[in-house]
């Protein structure tokens, strides 16, 4: 069986020099184009607006969507069920180790240990 070695050789050299050659054309264009922006012939200036400077309030303002996740989160559950009668911290407050932070309602537990026992 005949392999066709010769034939698939010169094939070969020739489909790596068309390549090189296209490699060579593409890199050239690439190099005229940077050569030409940096001698700045190709620049055009850029339009601009100008105006009288004025003295006033600056208002800037953005609005933004989006989703915040706080750092760490933490679980407050009280030893007792009851109503939240004062809340000690605002939102965004730091608080330390055994700082109390709400005040249960405590007129249940008053009213039981005030009761008689049997």
């Amino acid at each position: 069986m005949k392999s066709g070695g010769p034939k698939i050789f010169i094939l070969t050299v020739f489909l790596i020099g068309a390549a090189a050659g296209l490699g060579w054309v593409i890199f050239g264009q690439f190099q005229n184009r940077a050569d030409s922006s940096k001698s700045g012939k190709a620049l055009r200036p850029v339009p601009v607006e100008v105006a009288q400077i004025q003295r006033g309030p600056i208002a800037l303002q953005r609005t933004f969507s989006g989703e915040l996740e706080a750092l760490a989160e933490f679980v407050v559950a009280p030893k007792v069920s009851g109503r939240v009668e004062r809340v000690t911290v605002n939102i965004a407050d730091s608080v330390k180790r055994g700082q109390v932070v709400a005040e249960l309602d405590n007129d249940e537990y008053v009213q039981a240990v005030a009761q008689p026992r049997p």
